[in-house]
């Protein structure tokens, strides 16, 4: 692995269910999965979208939360939903690359949010349907 710092698993604690997941310490923005040497860079804001994400611990995080965090509240309707989806979007094929498809962002629908999914934990996948109804 690069010189990226990158924290202990211990730091991470059973408590965050995404703890494989690991973010650089050192302003790098970049991440790893446990167990793989594979160092991905991000843009910025792929960077804090994952971060958000991962602090949210597989729950469904609104786009308007997520277009606060990144632009502030904004005074009238710009498309920020759009850039949103953008960056899930790229974030989304650099995870799934990364995990060998374990870990993943899902979307309930247009303008909805966003959530970090994990395949090997039944109570991480994602529990929302396409229509909005939980299974």
């Amino acid at each position: 692995m690069s010189s990226e710092s990158f924290p202990s698993r211990s730091s991470e604690s059973i408590e965050n269910p995404f703890g494989e997941i690991r973010l650089a310490q050192d302003n790098k923005r970049s991440f790893s999965i446990e167990g793989n040497s594979e160092v991905i860079h991000l843009a910025p804001q792929e960077f804090r979208l994952l971060m958000i994400l991962k602090k949210a611990r597989g729950t469904l995080v609104d786009t308007d939360s997520i277009e606060s965090f990144f632009y502030g509240e904004q005074e009238g309707d710009l498309p920020l939903s759009d850039v949103v989806n953008t960056i899930a979007s790229r974030l989304r094929l650099k995870l799934q690359v990364a995990s060998s498809g374990r870990f993943g962002i899902y979307t309930p629908g247009p303008k909805l949010g966003y959530q970090l999914t994990d395949t090997q934990r039944t109570e991480l996948k994602s529990t929302v349907t396409r229509r909005g109804k939980h299974f």
